[in-house]
């Protein structure tokens, strides 16, 4: 490879595949499989993270241009960071990661980037109060009314943490084909509303309140009772900060027999959770 490359996620661990019941013969047809796959990858030179976040591990520096076909890097490298790259199919990912190229069109080209609609947020809603699903919530909502037109949203703390970040960004790609959005004051392009748009006037305006939150938590949710037999964290990859909130949330109470627990995060993430003791 010409470039940093690094690899979705590898979904497997034999220990856990184990736990959850697999028949050993299974295990070990799968353990060769991927083997031989990451060991192709690694000849090539890839970064062997295994992680739909390796903004975490290696992050783009404003105004880079990159090549990703996964789609949260995407979202987080061209809102957040201020990155410029489009949504590759893997084979383009590939041909960029060997080449050290990337076509020059769409996110690339600034005037591809300039926000299109305003989001406006209702009295009632108090950011400081949201949780991760609670941001999820709103940008799957936001994503949802834009489609294909580049929100720019106002009035988000200038605390708000990377992980809540990752979790908003992430949720646009599920509503929509967006590419990037604004946050202004977060957003390297966006210090204010008028650099957003540049300079331009928004072609429509959203409005969210509380009652748009509700209504996306409904659509969503596909549950016909309260039975649970799985819970996972970790689409997209969680980051430390979030093994810490659930291992707090944990601290003292055990799992209940009948539901299994699965926190997903890259193998570096995971051993400085161990070092630090959340295991």
């Amino acid at each position: 490879f010409k470039t940093a490359t690094t690899l979705d996620p590898v979904i497997f661990d034999p220990n856990l595949l184990r736990r959850f019941g697999y028949p050993q013969e299974y295990v070990d047809e799968m353990k060769a499989s991927i083997d031989s796959g990451m060991g192709i990858y690694k000849k090539l030179g890839v970064t062997p993270a295994y992680t739909c976040c390796p903004f975490y591990l290696l992050p783009a520096h404003y105004g880079e241009h990159i090549a990703t076909a996964e789609t949260t890097v995407q979202l987080f490298s061209n809102s957040i960071l201020g990155a410029r790259t489009n949504k590759e199919s893997g084979p383009t990912a590939l041909a960029s990661a060997i080449t050290g190229r990337t076509p020059f069109y769409g996110m690339h080209l600034s005037e591809n980037r300039r926000g299109q609609v305003l989001v406006k947020l209702k009295e009632d809603i108090d950011l400081s109060l949201f949780t991760y699903a609670d941001y999820s919530a709103l940008g799957y909502y936001v994503a949802s009314q834009a489609v294909d037109k580049i929100p720019v949203y106002t009035g988000f703390p200038v605390s708000i943490s990377r992980t809540e970040l990752l979790y908003f960004s992430s949720s646009h790609s599920t509503a929509s084909s967006l590419s990037m959005f604004h946050i202004v004051g977060i957003t390297p392009e966006a210090p204010t509303v008028e650099a957003a748009f540049g300079n331009g006037k928004p072609l429509d305006t959203i409005v969210v309140g509380k009652k748009e939150i509700r209504d996306t938590y409904e659509i969503v949710t596909s549950a016909t009772d309260e039975s649970i037999d799985w819970v996972l964290f970790g689409c997209p990859h969680v980051t430390l900060q979030h093994i810490k909130d659930v291992a707090l949330l944990l601290d003292g109470k055990k799992i209940h027999e009948n539901v299994k627990l699965i926190v997903a995060t890259s193998d570096p993430i995971r051993v400085l959770a161990q070092r630090m003791g959340r295991r």
